[in-house]
């Protein structure tokens, strides 16, 4: 959403006041940002509506708009007012940019790949494992095999890989003492 607006500012709008801007969106749909471990607290519809208001006016009066601006605004309170821009269950780990990013992975999935509902099944299995995988890796404690995998999401091959490190390792073994010994 801010995107929206910052990219109907005036060329002359010095970079301090954009990022001032950008902050008062992010404030007007926000009422707590997303910290350390913390989850991100949108303020409702009705509150979302008028902080929006008033940060447009607000930075009206600065003249850092353009014409484009106002079209732009009127589009995105449409977006609030029909609740777009908030969270129904505040205790649920997710964000509008998140999900969005997720949609933008479904809607490149249906545009790139003309198949049936077979493959587009497969296609939508392989988009929510490599997502997952993705967050996980990326987490502060991924699981053990997210971490062997090294962030790739070719899961068989690495379980492949794995199988035959752990024979490899026990023929080792073997050798060494005599007998089977996996690690």
């Amino acid at each position: 959403m801010g995107a929206k607006y910052l990219a109907t500012l005036l060329n002359s709008t010095p970079k301090t006041e954009c990022a001032e801007v950008a902050q008062d969106i992010s404030n007007a749909i926000f009422k707590t940002h997303t910290g350390a471990g913390e989850r991100a607290e949108y303020n409702s519809k009705e509150e979302q509506e008028v902080r929006m208001q008033l940060m447009f006016e607000k930075w009206l009066g600065k003249r850092v708009w353009t014409a484009a601006s106002t079209q732009v605004h009127a589009g995105q309170l449409e977006h609030i007012k029909n609740g777009c821009l908030m969270q129904t269950q505040q205790d649920v780990s997710s964000d509008g940019s998140r999900i969005e990013g997720s949609h933008k992975g479904w809607n490149h999935l249906m545009r790139s790949f003309m198949s049936g509902i077979e493959m587009f099944k497969a296609l939508g299995h392989d988009h929510v494992l490599r997502r997952n995988i993705c967050i996980n890796y990326n987490s502060k404690n991924p699981n053990d095999f997210i971490t062997l995998t090294h962030g790739t999401y070719h899961l068989q091959l690495v379980n492949n890989i794995l199988k035959l490190w752990n024979i490899l390792v026990g023929k080792e073994a073997l050798h060494k003492n005599g007998k089977k010994h996996l690690l």
